[in-house]
Formats: structure tokens, C-alpha cells, sequence
């Protein structure tokens, strides 16, 4: 269609996302609206289920997204989080608004896996009719990494290879969302799940290659694995 209504037909040899710019996207079984910079590794996902069981075209062309965080719109639901480094994408999440460990259920992502053009939703998160945003990142050499790290309880430092600006972090079992900036440094502490403000906890620190955890944190807790995002300080 055009933007009028006219027109009406099949859509042949269309490409409908540009990098960089706001498209439709039909990779998937309901149409999606995408904004994606394939150099930053990052695509915002409009969409409406059109069943229980969509999959949605990402737009991060050729690449599967590492992680990736939904949101219903049109009603009030937890933000669900699938990512690369969980116990088993097809079937687990953690929820952003909250401090759980993982949860399992084969209807969050209808137990398939992102791929390199589309991710899928199952009936423990999608509602036919109603309308969903998403945040997908997939790491970038020297820009962004979306990893994982075991807990020591000692020392822990993660090499990244880069100097990161800002780290979120969250362990699979009951943590919250830490986030670290270098602007305020390691020690002053926010998380993405509760309204309260800073909080200062000496002990971690950031390098030129990535971020130490301190040995007795709640984020380096032995044998726990945990998830974070880091994204480079900007060259100059």
C-alpha cells in the first residue's frame, strides 16, 4: 500500500528497511516497524501480534541479536529479556522490571530461537491484537559487547576489548539490573528494576579492556552466571 490506502496489491522485489531507517518489515509472520543501525548493532521494533505465536522481523540484517528486550503497549505486562547467554534462549527469560532468576516456559518465545532475521514470541508473552515495542542489540568489535561471566567471589576482571562507558549487568539467579557508568564511576550504582536512586558500593572499577567485580559484590557471587551489555567510552 501507499501511504494513502491506494494501491492495494502484492508487494513484489520490495525492499522495505534501509539501514539506518524507519521501514516495514515483513520477514516475519506479522508485519513489523523497525528503526536499525546495522553499524551500532541496534534495531526499536514496533509490531502488533497478529497470534499467539509471531514471529517479528528484527531488522539487524544477517545478524542474530544477542539480546533482546519486549514490551506490551497496550497493556500492562513485565519486560521480558531473551538472551544469547541464558541456560537456553528457546525457553527461558528474566524480567527487567524485576530482580528473579531466570524463568522457564516454552510459551515466552514459542521455543525457537532468534535467527539472523526474525525472533519469536509464544503465548506467555504475546496477545493477538495488541501491541509490543523491542530493543535488540547484538555486539559490535570495539563498540558494544553483550556477553556473559561466571561469579568468583574474589577479583573478577571481564575483558570486553574496549574501555566501556556504560555496563548493565544481571545475574541469572535473583540480582538485580546493576547499572555502572563511567561518568559517575564504578562505585555509584543504579539498577534498571527499582525506583530507588544512587547507591555507592566500593570495589568495582573499570580498565582500559573492561570492568573488574569485586570479590564479595552481589554481581560475582560464586558459580552464578551472569549477563551484562557494555558499550565503549567514544573515540575522539
Amino acid at each position: 500500500n501507499d501511504v494513502s490506502g491506494n494501491y492495494n496489491g502484492t508487494a513484489s522485489n520490495v525492499t522495505y528497511v534501509k539501514s539506518g531507517y524507519t521501514g516495514r518489515n515483513n520477514d516475519g509472520t506479522v508485519e513489523s516497524q523497525v528503526s536499525a543501525n546495522q553499524d551500532a548493532g541496534f534495531s526499536i521494533v514496533k509490531f502488533t501480534a497478529n497470534s499467539t505465536t509471531p514471529t517479528v522481523g528484527h531488522g539487524l540484517t544477517n545478524s542474530i541479536p544477542d539480546l533482546i528486550i519486549v514490551k506490551a503497549t497496550s497493556f500492562s505486562d513485565s519486560w521480558f529479556v531473551n538472551s544469547s547467554f541464558l541456560t537456553n534462549r528457546t525457553d527461558k527469560a528474566l524480567r527487567f522490571n524485576q530482580n528473579s532468576a531466570e524463568e522457564t516456559n516454552s510459551g515466552f518465545w514459542n521455543n525457537i530461537a532468534p535467527t539472523s532475521t526474525t525472533f519469536s514470541l509464544g503465548n506467555g508473552i504475546a496477545v493477538s491484537g495488541s501491541s509490543y515495542i523491542a530493543y535488540c542489540w547484538h555486539s559490535v568489535d570495539k563498540y558494544s559487547k553483550i556477553g556473559s561471566y561466571v561469579g568468583n567471589n574474589s577479583s573478577n576482571p571481564i575483558d570486553v576489548g574496549f574501555e566501556p562507558a556504560w555496563v548493565m549487568a544481571k545475574g541469572t539467579d535473583s540480582s538485580s539490573w546493576l547499572i555502572m557508568d563511567s561518568t559517575r564511576g564504578a562505585n555509584e550504582q543504579l539498577y534498571a528494576n527499582s525506583s530507588d536512586g544512587q547507591y555507592t558500593d566500593s570495589g568495582n572499577s573499570f580498565s582500559a579492556t573492561g570492568f573488574t567485580m569485586k570479590s564479595n559484590g552481589n554481581w560475582n557471587a560464586s558459580g552464578v552466571t551472569y549477563i551484562y551489555m557494555a558499550f565503549a567510552v567514544p573515540l575522539t
